[in-house]
């Protein structure tokens, strides 16, 4: 045994004092630190690479969630899994061979889309020693964000708009219950709420304009602040109106000029030598025309003479008086027909908005049976001089006995008729006379001046060019006012609660009326949001940077002109300013309509986008080409048109990451 001992020791002795192969210990013990270093890195580089291919999985499947969510109004089971769908297409999980995979996504008040991301990936050195995976988990969050932004509702307002979307309407004038009209507020609400919500600098400006229109749209507003001075107006304009033609003459008694009375106390005892006989002689009346005084108005005068015969008790005896006076008369004229035809107005004082009197229901005169003009028979409405007077002029006309019901005070409601245009159905390019067409241009003659509408004394006629003696009130309908560009006021409390000049527009304004001409709307949603015409001032306010500019046009039919309406064109069957005489309907709606289509471009070259949406009509491919770049929608219902507003609120702010 001890020799064997003896033995080891003597090997192990040898050893320590042998350095031969020392190197290769020294590997071996080294071997496996190195392993560690290397495999470890090669490890967390494999997981570093997942861990970034989850993190973008992750921020692309809250952006389809949130795109989503924009689009629907609402983050449910459908928006889920959108988002779930985007992060199984980015993460391949089976590259580095993860498991445990799982994505959850949430929305949260502010209107953001949050997610949460997380994997196993397995260890492909490290698991040697003794670590199997890591487990990787990242966050992510998708929202709104919003540059300064101008929108211009361009809102169809005509009486269909009172009806619901299922056709159901009773009364188009009457607001039904679930109408479009307060789906449409609605709407604009939900799209206040989602811009609102996108907001994250306090700098950022939001501003909201409004164009309703229905056969013409409402300039009040945009009169009483001075923003459109009176003088884009017209002093007189041409209407298809009336005239009181007065033409019947007769003379009538005004007033006794002179009077002269000359007594005589000659004894006439010789005839009248007692009481009896004086009393009861007659001496009688003579009249005769005065031609010693002329009068080259056509006046009348009469020299007349009365005698009269008294009993003079104190001398006994009986006595002659002669009277001798001059009685004037008016040769006047009286009122006969209405004649209806266009007409030349004075607008001057109806233009500023006054109270302006006007005559509306004179009476013709009558005859006896006799076939003369005399006593009660005659109507009382003369005047001093033979001609044809329109309902302007009679209204400030001292007519004697005019009644009451007779005259009537117009006020200007503040809807315009269009400026001069060209009768053409060719808009490529817009004529330059189509001065209505021209956004931009100002208003410095009569040709470029708008008109006032005057309902109260337009009227319609079944003879086109010619005058009648006929003719029927001419019906308009007025929509609610245009309003310029307003900033909404975002450092509140609760920013996406729609601010109080917003509510009471939609609320008490917004209200439908009348028939759909899409070209006034689309012309008047461009020229009030010009940043080179006349409401400049108002479009580049402030000067602010990086301002999106976008215009939504919403309507619920198609064009619908009508010759028989009193229009932004006047009365088409008689004044023909679009279409040609005797120009149909059809035909009408068709030279609207490419009126309609230069409109579009013309906001789209003022640097707007252009979005069209329809609600409960047919989305036309006229509607389609006016749209910017196919952002036209559908919808048929409320729940279809409030999230078409919210989808285009998505896409006039910015979608982003957040952190």
């Amino acid at each position: 045994m001890r020799h064997r001992d003896a033995c080891w020791q003597g090997l192990f002795a040898r050893l320590l004092r042998d350095r031969a192969g020392n190197t290769l210990a020294i590997v071996a013990a080294a071997l496996v630190p190195m392993m560690a270093i290397i495999g470890g890195g090669v490890d967390v580089s494999r997981a570093y690479m997942a861990k970034t291919e989850l993190q973008a999985a992750c921020d692309a499947g809250v952006l389809a969630g949130r795109r989503a969510m924009a689009k629907s109004g609402e983050y449910g089971t459908s928006e889920r899994a959108k988002a779930d769908s985007m992060f199984n297409f980015n993460f391949n999980g089976a590259s580095v061979s993860a498991s445990n995979i799982s994505f959850e996504t949430d929305d949260n008040d502010e209107g953001q889309v949050t997610g949460a991301a997380e994997a196993d990936v397995p260890t492909a050195v490290m698991y040697v020693f003794g670590k199997d995976q890591f487990a990787l988990s990242v966050n992510c969050m998708a929202e709104l964000q919003l540059a300064n932004v101008d929108v211009m509702f361009v809102l169809d307002s005509t009486g269909s708009m009172n009806c619901a979307p299922t056709g159901n309407c009773p009364s188009t004038s009457v607001e039904q219950p679930g109408s479009k009209i307060s789906s449409l507020r609605a709407a604009v609400r939900d799209f206040h709420k989602t811009v609102a919500e996108a907001v994250l600098e306090e700098e950022t400006r939001v501003r909201y304009a409004f164009v309703p229109y229905s056969t013409t749209v409402n300039a009040t507003e945009l009169i009483t602040t001075g923003a459109l001075p009176t003088t884009a107006f017209t002093e007189s304009t041409r209407y298809q109106t009336r005239v009181g033609k007065f033409d019947k003459t007769n003379e009538k008694k005004v007033e006794v000029s002179r009077t002269s009375t000359t007594t005589t106390n000659e004894n006439v005892t010789s005839s009248y030598n007692t009481k009896s006989k004086c009393n009861n002689a007659t001496g009688g009346t003579s009249t005769a025309t005065d031609n010693s005084n002329t009068d080259p108005s056509g006046q009348i005068w009469e020299a007349t003479t009365i005698t009269k015969y008294a009993w003079d008790s104190n001398a006994s005896k009986c006595t002659k008086t002669i009277d001798k006076y001059t009685i004037k008369y008016d040769r006047v004229y009286y009122f006969q027909k209405w004649v209806y035809r266009q007409e030349l107005v004075n607008t001057s004082a109806y233009r500023t908005r006054a109270a302006v009197r006007i005559a509306t229901s004179l009476s013709p005169y009558k005859v006896n049976s006799n076939s003369t003009i005399s006593g009660s028979y005659i109507a009382k409405r003369d005047i001093n001089a033979s001609g044809e007077y329109n309902v302007e002029q009679l209204g400030k006309m001292p007519i004697p006995d005019m009644a009451t019901s007779d005259i009537s005070k117009s006020s200007w409601n503040g809807c315009i008729e269009e400026r001069d245009t060209v009768r053409t159905n060719s808009f490529d390019p817009v004529p330059a006379n189509a001065f209505d067409l021209d956004i931009n241009g100002d208003a410095d003659s009569d040709a470029t001046r708008w008109h006032p509408i005057w309902p109260g004394l337009s009227y319609f006629r079944s003879a086109n060019v010619t005058s009648s003696d006929s003719g029927t009130a001419s019906s308009n309908s007025c929509p609610a006012v245009m309003k310029q560009f307003q900033t909404i006021d975002l450092k509140v409390a609760n920013k996406t609660e729609v601010p109080d000049w917003l509510a009471d527009y939609l609320d008490n304004k917004l209200v439908a009326v009348g028939n759909t001409y899409h070209d006034i709307g689309m012309i008047w949603g461009g020229r009030l949001g010009s940043p080179n015409g006349i409401f400049e001032e108002n479009v580049n306010a402030d000067d602010p940077r990086n301002v999106s500019r976008h215009l939504i046009f919403l309507t619920d039919g198609k064009m619908e002109p009508n010759r028989e309406r009193y229009t932004a064109y006047g009365v088409e069957i008689s004044d023909n300013r679009i279409g040609a005489v005797n120009a149909s309907n059809t035909t009408l709606a068709d030279i609207h309509t490419k009126r309609f289509l230069a409109a579009c471009r013309a906001a789209e070259n003022a640097g707007y986008v252009v979005y069209v949406v329809t609600f409960a009509t047919e989305l036309t491919d006229d509607l389609k080409k006016c749209a910017t770049s196919g952002r036209h929608y559908e919808a048929g219902n409320t729940t279809e048109l409030r999230n078409a507003f919210k989808f285009i609120a998505s896409q006039v702010a910015d979608l982003r990451l957040g952190a």
